[in-house]
């Protein structure tokens, strides 16, 4: 399969850097002379980590899933940092540059069979990202992305046990907004498989999301077969005895 056209969900070394690059100078800039001796061996912190990412091709089984771990543990924590400093920094461009890094990052680590725990960070990249985005066909590779990410989740998150009441738990809001990105797309086939991960992760909110969709149908001007397959899914889960 080719790589995404979206440079933001391409996983290799040489895109993350691109994009990397031109935050840590702009946050360079704008840092004084005594924060810049950590902001550097910060950011050859995150050289070395693009450099381990560069040597490993999803083909090879280079790492183990614990090896994969550590390093997401490792990239979160140094994207946290560099966050951080933006926002210390009043430098909002620059501190969304670096939370978006959380999409290719994350991307990374699914491809690479590790586990994907802290997903509040990815979960709020996302979102960011496919609110200012409107090509269908970037939301089809959007959806699929996010797909990628939610078979990367670990099992204990997966069940949705803990924190079920919490509307605002990462694992409910990824699943949702994945499920409105695939209705963005217009794409059938994404959409289906979006609708039906959906009921299988999160049954319950499953339904009024399709309760939901049905609504927007009326309001905005949607294609004729969007709203074939939504009021499919809606006739099978929408109802109030569907899921029991």
């Amino acid at each position: 399969m080719p790589p995404p056209a979206t440079p933001l969900l391409q996983t290799s070394a040489t895109s993350i850097r691109a994009l990397f690059e031109p935050a840590f100078k702009q946050l360079q800039e704008q840092s004084s002379d005594s924060d810049k001796s950590e902001l550097a061996e910060t950011g050859q912190a995150m050289v070395q980590a693009l450099l381990v990412i560069d040597r490993t091709s999803p083909a090879e089984d280079v790492l183990n899933e614990n090896d994969i771990n550590q390093i997401r543990d490792f990239l979160f924590s140094l994207l946290a940092r560099f966050v951080s400093r933006a926002g210390d920094k009043q430098l909002p461009e620059v501190k969304d540059s670096f939370q978006r890094l959380y999409i290719p990052f994350s991307l990374w680590i699914a491809e690479q069979q590790g586990t994907l725990i802290e997903l509040e960070p990815v979960v709020d990249a996302f979102a960011s990202f496919a609110n200012q985005q409107h090509d269908t066909g970037t939301l089809s590779e959007l959806s699929t992305a996010i797909g990628k990410i939610l078979a990367a989740v670990p099992a204990q998150i997966r069940e949705d046990i803990v924190d079920r009441n919490n509307p605002g738990r990462p694992w409910r809001i990824l699943n949702l907004n994945r499920g409105i990105v695939a209705t963005r797309s217009h794409n059938p086939e994404i959409m289906r498989q979006a609708y039906s991960d959906l009921v299988n992760n999160i049954p319950e909110d499953a339904r009024e999301f399709f309760n939901e969709g049905q609504k927007q149908m009326e309001i905005v001007d949607y294609p004729d077969h969007v709203k074939e397959i939504l009021q499919q899914y809606n006739d099978l889960w929408g109802g109030e005895n569907a899921l029991h």
